[in-house]
């Protein structure tokens, strides 16, 4: 089983703090928008997705089955889904062994005074996305992200 990470879960030390994770890919997925939002608990606005029109990269993240309640729990607030393989831009060769979920926001608030784009957030993305590329780095910002708010430290 995978999921698909397109934010802090892109990045291995942070997946860490929530359970073990294995093998690892980058991907693009249509049929996702992703934006910064802050309709999680979390005092920051992250990163979600939505459901429509677009493209979003990220890596396809390989967990055992019994550490999805782990991960639900992060992802509180948002639903899991899963996605068709057909939706996933997969590197030639690699093939999927299971079901790959993806954790969507059902709606978006702008980032605000009280939720604003946290620095240390956008660091730990952009650290989980240079460890494959500065070009699969600027992708996170050419597919159709969202960008506004403030940000804060």
């Amino acid at each position: 089983m995978y999921l698909f990470g397109y934010g802090s879960l892109m990045n291995p030390a942070s997946r860490a703090l929530t359970g073990e994770s294995g093998w690892t890919c980058p991907v693009t997925v249509t049929g996702l928008s992703r934006h910064w939002s802050n309709v999680s608990e979390a005092l920051i606005s992250p990163l979600v997705v939505l459901r429509g029109e677009g493209a979003c990269n990220g890596v396809l993240v390989k967990i055992e089955p019994t550490s999805l309640p782990d991960f639900d729990r992060r992802e509180a607030g948002y639903q899991r889904l899963q996605l068709a393989e057909s939706d996933i831009a997969l590197p030639e060769g690699v093939a999927l062994e299971g079901p790959v979920y993806v954790y969507v926001a059902e709606t978006r608030l702008a980032p605000d005074v009280d939720k604003p784009i946290a620095q240390s957030y956008v660091d730990t993305v952009m650290a989980g996305c240079l460890r494959y590329s500065t070009d699969f780095a600027r992708a996170l910002f050419n597919h159709h992200t969202r960008l506004g708010g403030r940000l804060s430290k």
